[in-house]
């Protein structure tokens, strides 16, 4: 189990397009989303979050040579270059799609489509967005992921001066072809598909829907271009160090992570942490 540590509030702003389609996309997946895909957010990255666009204002890179100076310059005995150390490519994966609270999704029967039921289809559904609130979709052609090895040396990068009140980019999710679709409030079924080949028809994405916002783009030649998803973790508070190097924890021993607890939860395991203080206590008065 992992410790929670951080908590990505979502900051009040107008409710703007990019702005409510990254939170409701974030709030299915608990990862961050990259408004213009295009923009090359790398592992290893670490910055801030612009509280108005929600957005990551990059301002270097863990595997950067002045980064890598600099941990020497403080005493942080470890080295980047180690290919231990370096970001892990995944597998490409099957077509992911990512939903909504709400939405609702089903099978897309080509023969109830008659406009692409002679095309090849990859990504193909249908959504039921709810009445009264909007939802949203990203759809993502073939991604692949590309992480930082978990393990201890994280510990130590989270020492370094230029991350204090930072994020740091863990994982991101690149692929050739992506789809935003953010609705409106009038609970419609939208249709969604990626047309691979069929006729005269281009290879693309292609939905039956009108969105309040719809985004698509891919590159002809497969290359990963966009990403689309992204991973963050930052540095624990003096709290929550204290929990670890105690021993008081009850809910893990990692120190990063990027887990988001409610409010209730967050009053339990303080809670939790301190009933066990209390119990620690007892213990040595008992035995002085």
């Amino acid at each position: 189990m992992s410790l929670p540590v951080h908590i990505f509030p979502l900051p009040t702003t107008p409710d703007t397009a990019s702005c409510k389609f990254i939170d409701l996309i974030q709030q299915a997946s608990s990862k961050r989303v990259n408004w213009d895909p295009l923009i090359d957010i790398k592992v290893g990255h670490y910055g801030t979050i612009n509280s108005e666009t929600r957005e990551l204002e990059v301002e270097g890179n863990i595997y950067d040579a002045c980064f890598q100076q600099s941990l020497r310059q403080q005493g942080l005995g470890i080295n980047l270059t180690d290919p231990s150390y370096q970001p892990i490519k995944g597998a490409i994966e099957d077509d992911i799609i990512i939903s909504s609270m709400c939405v609702k999704k089903g099978e897309l029967l080509g023969s109830g489509k008659p406009e692409v039921s002679f095309l090849d289809l990859s990504i193909k559904a249908d959504f039921q967005f709810p009445e009264g609130m909007r939802g949203a979709i990203l759809a993502m052609r073939k991604p692949q992921q590309e992480y930082i090895p978990q393990g201890r040396f994280l510990n130590v990068i989270f020492e370094a001066n230029q991350l204090k009140d930072k994020y740091l980019v863990v994982s991101t999710c690149t692929c050739p072809a992506y789809c935003c679709y953010l609705s409106d409030s009038s609970g419609k079924k939208v249709a969604l598909a990626f047309v691979t080949s069929g006729g005269r028809a281009p290879s693309g994405w292609w939905t039956d829907g009108q969105a309040a916002f719809l985004r698509t783009e891919r590159d002809k030649a497969g290359r990963y271009l966009y990403t689309p998803l992204y991973s963050l973790e930052s540095r624990a508070s003096w709290f929550q160090r204290l929990r670890v190097h105690t021993g008081m924890c009850a809910t893990g021993s990692r120190l990063y992570s990027t887990s988001v607890l409610t409010s209730p939860q967050r009053v339990l395991s303080y809670f939790i942490v301190a009933v066990s203080w209390g119990r620690k206590l007892c213990e040595l008065l008992s035995f002085s």
